[in-house]
C-alpha cells in the first residue's frame, strides 16, 4: 500500500452502533455486494479525481488502481466455503485410510486368536506387543493414537509376522498391506493438518484484507463528503445509500422462509413442517418443496408484488390447509417469510357394506291391522310377482 498522507479517521466510541458500511461485507449472505460496492466507490473516485487530489493528495489516478486491484485479488482468494469443503474433502480422506487401519487390526486380532489357540495370558501378551490393545481401547484423539499404534504394529510384524504366517495364522501379504495402509493415513493425515493450518491462516489473511479495504474506502468517501457537500447531485456517489442501492438494482429479487407445525404444548420450538409444495404465482409459477427443516429458497426472482401459496403436494401424509400470501420484493434483498402452517384432519373412511336381502326385506314388513304381515315371507313375495299378483 502506497503512504498516506492524511490523518486516519478517529476509531468509533465503544458502544457506538454499526454503520451500515461496517456491515455491508455480510448483507443478504451475499459476499459479492462487498466486492461490488467498493469497486463501484472508486469508480466514482476515479470519475472525480481531479477534485478529489485537491484535498487529498495521495488521492492519484495510480493509488486509485492499485486499490482497485487489491480489491480484485482479494476477490479472487478462497473463501470460507471453499476452504470448508477443502477440510471437509481432507478429513474424509483420513477418515477413510483410518477405517481401513482399524478392519486391518481386527484382522490382525484374530490371527493373534488363531495363533495363541485359546491360551488367554499369551493373546493378551501378543496383543499388547503389536499394540493393539491402546488402539482398540482409544476413544478420543484417533488420529494420534493411529499413528503411534502403525508404529507400534509395522514393529511388531517386522520381528514376529514371519512366524505368524509359519504357524498358518496369518495371510503372507499382511504385513505388507499393513505398512502400506498405514504410509496411505499419515498421508492423509498430514494432508488434513496442512490443509486446516491453511485454511486457518486464508481466513486470517482475507479478514485483514478486507479490514484494509473497507478502512481506505470510508477514508475516501470522507474525502468525497467534505469536496462536495454543497452538490448534492455528485455527493450521492460518495454515500453508502446510493451505493448500495446501485449495486442491489443489478441482482434479482429473492424469497426464503421456513415453514412450522403450530408450536406444541410444553414444546419449546415449532416442529418444522417438511415436504410442503411453495410456489411463487408469476406468469411463470415457480415451485419447491420445504426440506427436512421446512426451508424453502427462492433466488431468481423479479422485483415487484408475487402470489405466494403453500400446500400439501399429492399424497401428503400430513395435509395441511393452503395458505396464499402477498410479498413485495425489492431487488437484490432476499426477503424473509416464516409461515405457521394448520394442518387438515383426514375424515376417515367408512366403507358402507349392504345388508343381505332377506334381512332387509325382513325389515320393510310392517304389521296389518288385522295381526297379519303384509308379506309372509320372501318366497311369497317371489310367487307373487312371478303371477303377475299385486302385493
Amino acid at each position: 500500500m502506497a503512504k498516506k498522507t492524511v490523518a486516519e479517521p478517529a476509531a468509533p466510541a465503544p458502544g457506538t452502533k454499526k454503520k451500515k458500511s461496517d456491515l455491508v461485507l455480510n448483507i443478504h449472505g451475499k459476499i459479492d455486494y462487498f466486492w461490488e460496492l467498493n469497486l463501484l466507490s472508486w469508480q466514482y473516485c476515479d470519475e472525480y479525481q481531479d477534485r478529489l487530489v485537491l484535498d487529498a493528495p495521495y488521492l492519484t489516478k495510480a493509488y486509485i488502481e492499485e486499490q482497485v486491484n487489491y480489491i480484485t485479488a482479494t476477490q479472487l482468494l478462497p473463501n470460507n466455503v471453499v476452504r470448508n469443503s477443502e477440510n471437509t474433502r481432507s478429513l474424509d480422506v483420513a477418515k477413510d485410510e483410518l477405517n481401513l487401519l482399524v478392519n486391518l487390526a481386527a484382522k490382525l486380532d484374530a490371527s493373534l486368536g488363531k495363533y495363541t489357540d485359546g491360551n488367554k495370558a499369551k493373546y493378551e501378551v501378543e496383543r499388547k506387543a503389536s499394540g493393539l490393545e491402546s488402539f482398540r481401547s482409544a476413544t478420543a484423539d484417533k488420529f494420534a493414537v493411529t499413528s503411534t499404534f502403525i508404529v507400534s504394529c509395522n514393529n511388531y510384524l517386522n520381528a514376529y509376522g514371519k512366524l505368524l504366517v509359519d504357524a498358518g495364522a496369518m495371510s503372507p501379504s499382511f504385513s505388507q498391506t499393513f505398512k502400506d495402509a498405514g504410509i496411505a493415513f499419515n498421508t492423509a493425515k498430514k494432508g488434513n493438518t496442512n490443509t486446516k493450518q491453511s485454511s486457518k491462516q486464508g481466513t486470517e489473511t482475507v479478514a485483514m484484507r478486507v479490514a484494509e479495504i473497507k478502512k481506505q474506502v470510508k477514508l475516501m468517501q470522507d474525502f468525497g463528503k467534505a469536496a462536495f457537500k454543497d452538490e448534492p447531485d455528485v455527493l450521492k456517489f460518495f454515500t453508502e445509500d446510493y451505493l448500495l442501492e446501485a449495486v442491489r438494482s443489478k441482482h434479482p429479487a429473492g424469497l426464503n422462509g421456513r415453514t412450522t407445525w403450530p408450536l406444541a404444548e410444553g414444546m419449546e420450538k415449532a416442529k418444522p413442517a417438511a415436504g410442503l409444495l411453495v410456489e411463487v404465482l408469476d406468469d411463470k409459477i415457480k415451485s419447491e418443496l420445504t426440506n427436512k427443516e421446512g426451508r424453502f429458497i427462492f433466488k431468481q426472482l423479479s422485483a415487484g408484488q408475487h402470489r405466494v401459496r403453500i400446500s400439501s403436494p399429492p399424497g401428503a401424509a400430513e395435509p395441511i390447509k393452503p395458505v396464499e400470501l402477498t410479498v413485495t420484493l425489492s431487488a437484490g434483498i432476499s426477503l424473509r417469510r416464516n409461515v405457521t402452517v394448520v394442518p387438515t384432519p383426514v375424515m376417515p373412511i367408512v366403507e358402507v357394506v349392504p345388508a343381505p336381502l332377506v334381512a332387509m326385506v325382513e325389515s320393510a314388513v310392517a304389521p296389518a291391522t288385522n295381526g297379519q304381515s303384509l308379506v309372509q315371507s320372501l318366497s311369497e313375495l317371489n310367487h307373487a310377482n312371478m303371477n303377475g299378483a299385486a302385493v
